[in-house]
């Protein structure tokens, strides 16, 4: 509508490297995090979204881990203030 977006963040991986979900237990490896400064004009609904990751368990970390090979999209609803 006219007052709710979505900021979308496409992320493109290159061939042999991954990059981490938001999602990671303690102890694992660093998540990926978004900041979003606080702003007047708008206004964050809900948690940034991101697309399905892989799921499996890392062996160096001991632990399931989510992921992404490729690509991957993320997406926080704002709505104007």
């Amino acid at each position: 509508n006219d007052t709710e977006y979505y900021l979308v963040a496409k992320a493109t991986i290159e061939a042999g490297w991954k990059l981490y979900g938001q999602n990671i237990p303690p102890n694992g490896p660093i998540p990926t995090t978004f900041e979003f400064e606080k702003n007047a004009d708008f206004e964050l609904v809900g948690k940034t979204e991101e697309s399905t990751p892989i799921l499996k368990h890392d062996k160096v970390f001991n632990m399931e881990i989510s992921y992404f090979h490729n690509q991957a999209v993320f997406k926080q609803h704002i709505k104007l203030l």
